[in-house]
């Protein structure tokens, strides 16, 4: 049986890592991947890393209203599925009604994270270079599908509409016709913070930095990372599991 300990000592993990969600971050875009889409923009993969930090991770944009630049920091709060609208910066596009398939923002977000899974970035099958492009594109025009922004005249969407529809057209029908796969509790989506704007408002002066979803786990607070190393030693120190005799 597991002792008292050790039921302490998981309780004390699983709160420190339930307060990550809507807690800040601070972001730095470390990267963006060598391929160029037709229009001569970064699609996925983009690295963010924690700043002062060396932890980088892949993620994916789906905000096509702001441009990032390697280099540029800026502060984000982290939100899963089930805690999008959750109080203080919701996620960009929560607040929006119009998507390019559904009216549902639940919806949108479910079908942004399984085209970001498609894209083999993130544990799923590999994607060749061009699928990823049109499912970068996919995710983007799901939140931008008026195209206000010009991504419907964007070489990048005009020249693949057919496959990007039918991208979009297979995420429906997997996020409402089916459970959701397990993958989907790992979401992450880091949204800039936009001083309780909702939805964040990209014309800010600065911008607001774009909005990405990923599926790393959330980066912890030095206070959040510090106590899971003295948790790691704890355990490590004594064992834990007593054997009934």
């Amino acid at each position: 049986m597991l002792s008292l300990r050790l039921i302490s000592v998981l309780g004390l993990v699983v709160l420190s890592l339930s307060v990550c969600y809507a807690d800040p971050v601070s972001l730095t875009l470390a990267s963006a991947n060598n391929y160029v889409s037709p229009d001569g923009g970064y699609v996925a993969p983009y690295m963010l890393q924690v700043t002062g930090t060396t932890q980088t991770f892949p993620v994916i944009c789906d905000d096509y209203t702001v441009d990032v630049a390697p280099g540029l920091s800026w502060t984000a709060q982290t939100f899963s599925l089930t805690n999008l609208g959750s109080p203080g910066d919701s996620t960009r596009f929560y607040g929006s009604s119009t998507f390019a398939n559904t009216n549902s923002a639940t919806v949108a977000y479910d079908e942004a994270a399984w085209l970001a899974y498609q894209t083999g970035l993130f544990g799923g099958p590999a994607a060749t270079n061009q699928q990823i492009s049109n499912l970068n594109y996919a995710i983007w025009y799901l939140f931008d599908s008026t195209g206000a922004h010009g991504l419907s005249t964007d070489p990048g969407y005009a020249n693949n509409v057919n496959d990007i529809n039918t991208l979009l057209g297979d995420a429906y029908s997997a996020v409402t016709t089916q459970p959701l796969p397990d993958y989907f509790s790992n979401v992450v989506i880091y949204t800039p913070t936009c001083n309780g704007q909702t939805p964040c408002d990209a014309t800010t002066t600065p911008p607001n930095s774009q909005e990405y979803i990923g599926f790393t786990t959330v980066p912890e607070p030095g206070s959040f990372a510090l106590l899971a190393t003295g948790i790691v030693g704890l355990v490590a120190r004594k064992p834990l599991i007593k054997i009934r005799e």
